[in-house]
């Protein structure tokens, strides 16, 4: 088990292997790591505590948090694809950007990007 710290100082708890096998990002960075010393590592990652959690509730359960299912959590959706971009989580790209297609329309586009 390592440790994820946010953005806010919150730290997670994370199985290695879990974020070894999502993540090349975190597979280089472990075993870096790891060459150098044998305790128990915590890393800061700069996002916010709640993107974290959403990121790893799906590392965990394979699905998205169900607060992100209405066009109110399009802002939320987009930060944890960016996240999920940035540190190699392919699966939970896919579907944050799959949701926010069904999320964002025609109709309600310009709201949403304009607020």
């Amino acid at each position: 088990i390592i440790g994820l710290c946010a953005s806010n100082d919150q730290i997670f708890a994370v199985h290695k292997d879990i974020l070894m096998a999502a993540s090349s990002f975190f597979t280089g960075m472990i075993r870096w790591h790891s060459r150098f010393a044998e305790v128990t590592s915590i890393f800061r990652i700069q996002i916010k505590a709640s993107i974290l959690d959403m990121l790893l509730d799906f590392l965990y359960h394979g699905m998205l948090a169900p607060t992100l299912r209405d066009t109110k959590s399009w802002s939320l959706l987009l930060e944890l694809a960016e996240a999920a971009h940035f540190f190699g989580f392919e699966h939970l790209l896919i579907a944050a950007e799959t949701k926010l297609a069904t999320l964002i329309n025609a109709t309600n586009f310009v709201r949403i990007w304009f607020t």
